[in-house]
């Protein structure tokens, strides 16, 4: 870069203390013919030097601060930013456009897709499939209640079957803790005196219960024999006139025959008139002439329908059918 060492322009900028005026960045001209004529060479020299030192303090670092550019180059640059922004906002402007596009064809094709006849025969088919699925769903709730019902119902009958020769005996003495021979010499000895029958051979008999001073546990017999079982039972009415206080005899049943049986004695002793009786028969019941029995579904003690025999026949031939069946068994 060339010097003109005649002319040398000084930016020293605007300070708050400078005279001049701040629309034309105040440059000082310098003149060096009026300089020489007044000063030497190496006094000039000098003068140079001092006034460059006190530009550079006065700019600074050039590499830091290099100075304003030429208000062409500023404006050129300004277009440039303006250009490209323009451009950038361009482009954003179709990318948005085809994303838009884009939506506009996915909403379509979904629309047309929900109105299609193969979408609505889905829609069919699932709701065939859902029906059919609650269908079976409940079809198998019912299986398996009916199901769980007939094992319970089939569970209690073996659990009768079981307890088919056995008596209970309540109220009879215990003064002390008794073995089971003990319980069964008490239980033969008893039928003997009181009822007349030889009982033969016994196959269980003990107290039911832990034993407690001052309280009689009631005792359960098993007969090998179920026409013994059948003959005590049957002159089990004899102990009402023989004993005080009273022992009594029941059948064997299990928890679920017993509920049964208590509710129909509950229903008997709230229905008959006073003067009549009745009679429990396994799980059926002998009231005025009628049979009752209690119904599964309504959990009500409700009549039999009549079989064209009196209720009396029919409450003896089940009592007699199923001492038949007892005895088949054994």
């Amino acid at each position: 870069m060339g010097v003109d060492l005649c002319t040398y322009r000084i930016r020293v900028g605007c300070f708050v203390r400078a005279g001049c005026s701040t629309r034309n960045d105040c440059p000082v001209w310098l003149q060096a013919e009026s300089l020489t004529r007044h000063l030497s060479t190496g006094a000039r020299f000098s003068l140079v030097l001092f006034c460059l030192a006190h530009l550079l303090v006065c700019a600074g670092d050039v590499e830091t601060n290099p100075g304003p550019e030429k208000l062409d180059q500023v404006l050129t640059l300004v277009k440039e930013l303006i250009t490209s922004n323009h451009k950038f906002q361009e482009e954003v402007s179709g990318r948005l456009k085809d994303l838009q596009l884009s939506v506009t064809d996915i909403k379509r094709r979904l629309s047309e897709l929900e109105q299609s006849d193969s979408v609505r025969d889905l829609r069919v088919d699932v709701s065939s499939v859902s029906s059919l699925l609650k269908e079976s769903c409940d079809q198998l709730r019912n299986i398996d209640s009916r199901q769980t019902q007939r094992s319970s119902l089939v569970v209690d009958d073996l659990d009768n079957r079981i307890r088919r020769n056995n008596l209970i005996f309540k109220g009879l003495p215990e003064t002390s803790p008794e073995t089971w021979a003990e319980t069964e010499e008490t239980i033969t000895k008893f039928v003997s005196e009181n009822l007349d029958i030889d009982v033969g051979e016994i196959e269980r008999a003990h107290r039911i219960g832990e034993w407690k001073e001052g309280t009689v546990r009631p005792v359960v017999v098993k007969f090998l024999n179920f026409k013994d079982k059948h003959n005590i039972l049957k002159n089990a009415s004899k102990l009402k006139d023989v004993l005080a206080p009273r022992v009594w005899i029941e059948e064997d049943f299990s928890p679920r025959m017993q509920l049964i049986r208590k509710q129909l004695r509950d229903f008997a002793h709230a229905t008959k008139q006073p003067g009549e009786k009745y009679k429990v028969i396994s799980d059926k019941l002998l009231l005025n002439g009628r049979l009752y029995h209690l119904d599964p579904v309504t959990n009500g003690v409700v009549p039999l329908p009549r079989r064209g025999t009196p209720a009396t026949e029919q409450g003896e031939t089940l009592l007699e059918e199923s001492s038949a069946t007892a005895a088949k068994e054994k």
